[in-house]
């Protein structure tokens, strides 16, 4: 059976929660936008476990929050890649994400 995931409990050094997304989203002082966005990244995360060790594609992969918290799990694929249109956000993940090894974002353009 798979852990029940908290977003607390994951480690991260800054990288992720600095996205655009999750400044937004996760960390908003308004629980009522915080809390249902954090408890569909954890169901996701949580979801994402029979996929442990296998490559996966994350199209629409935004500022890249999910990706990276699932490269951290125990059930993390072999390899992620996470598409989006946008150039901007794509940048900005290689740019706080491109440590993680195995993950890598592409634009929908390439």
């Amino acid at each position: 059976m798979t852990p029940r995931i908290r977003l607390h409990e994951l480690r991260d050094n800054g990288e992720i929660l600095r996205g655009r997304y999750a400044r937004k989203q996760l960390l908003s002082t308004s629980r009522i936008i915080s809390w249902p966005h954090r408890r569909r990244l954890e169901t996701a995360l949580e979801l994402a476990a029979p996929f442990a060790g296998r490559r996966v594609i994350d199209l629409g992969c935004g500022d890249g929050t999910f990706l990276a918290y699932l490269m951290r799990l125990e059930w993390a694929p072999s390899h992620a890649v996470g598409i989006e249109i946008s150039e901007e956000l794509v940048e900005d993940c290689r740019e706080r994400l491109g440590g993680i090894a195995d993950l890598e974002f592409v634009s929908a353009a390439e």
